[in-house]
C-alpha cells in the first residue's frame, strides 16, 4: 500500500551515517520466471541475503565486521538462518518475526480480517476451510508424507514445506552469537505478541539483545490508535 517501512528504515538509517542496501525479494522481483513447484526455502531470503552480506563486505565505505542483517516479518523469522549462514553477520534485527507455523499464522489473520465486520460470509468461511485442508497436508508432508508431482500447497510447493518444518527459528537464534534487536507493534494483528515474548525468551539474560514492544504502533510499524486493519496500510 502506501507504508514505505523499508525506505523509511533506509532513509533514517542513512541520515546518522549507517549504509543500507535495500533489494526486492526474489519473487516479487522475478515471479514469472520462478517454478513454485521446486522454489526451496532458502532461495525465499535467505541466499540473497547472504550475497547481499558478502557484496557490502567488498565496499570500501563499509566497516565488514559491523553489518547487520534486518528482516521484517517472514525475512525476520528466517533472519536467524541468515545470522547462522553468514559468518559475516554482526547482528541482526528481527522486525515483527513469527515463531508459529505459516499456516497457522495466515488462518490466525484471515479470521481476524474476515470478523473485522462482525460476520463471516460463505466465501470467506470457504477460504478458510481450504487453509484448514493445506494446514492438514502440510502436516502430513513434515511428517514424512510422500509430496505428489509439482504439488503446490498456498503458493508454495511440497519441499519449501517440508524444509519450513525442519527449521526452527527459535533454536537458530539461541545459537545466534551476534547482536539482537527484537521489535514488535502491540497493534499487530498480523504476527502476535506472543511470538515476541516466545523470542524475548529466548535470548532472556543475554548480553548484546535489545527487545522493544512499540504499543501504538501495528505490522508495518506505523503508529496508529485502536483496532488495526487492512486499510491503515
Amino acid at each position: 500500500g502506501g507504508s514505505k517501512p523499508f525506505k523509511d528504515l533506509a532513509l533514517g538509517l542513512a541520515a546518522r551515517g549507517v549504509a543500507v542496501l535495500r533489494f526486492e525479494k526474489r519473487r516479487k522481483q522475478h515471479g514469472p520466471k520462478i517454478e513454485v513447484a521446486s522454489f526451496k526455502l532458502d532461495e525465499e531470503s535467505v541466499d540473497d541475503a547472504v550475497a547481499a552480506v558478502d557484496l557490502l563486505a567488498t565496499e570500501p565505505a563499509v566497516d565488514p565486521t559491523r553489518i547487520f542483517v534486518l528482516g521484517h516479518s517472514l525475512g525476520a523469522t528466517f533472519a536467524p538462518r541468515i545470522g547462522a549462514r553468514s559468518k559475516r553477520v554482526a547482528g541482526i534485527a528481527m522486525l515483527a518475526g513469527t515463531t508459529r507455523s505459516l499456516p497457522d499464522v495466515m488462518l490466525e489473520q484471515m479470521r481476524y480480517i474476515d470478523g473485522l465486520d462482525g460476520k463471516t460470509s460463505p466465501e470467506e468461511k470457504a477460504a478458510e476451510e481450504e487453509v484448514v485442508r493445506a494446514q492438514k497436508r502440510i502436516r502430513e508432508l513434515q511428517k514424512g508424507a510422500d509430496p505428489k508431482p509439482g504439488e503446490i500447497i498456498l503458493g508454495a510447493g511440497a519441499e519449501y514445506w517440508i524444509e519450513m518444518g525442519k527449521y526452527d527459528p527459535i533454536e537458530t537464534l539461541k545459537t545466534f552469537e551476534g547482536r539482537v534487536f527484537l521489535a514488535q507493534g502491540q497493534r499487530d494483528y498480523q504476527v502476535s505478541e506472543a511470538d515476541f515474548q516466545t523470542l524475548s525468551r529466548a535470548v532472556a539474560g543475554r548480553p548484546r539483545v535489545v527487545a522493544k514492544l512499540y504499543p501504538d504502533l501495528n505490522h508495518l510499524f506505523v503508529k496508529g490508535s485502536g483496532k488495526s486493519t487492512p486499510d491503515e496500510y
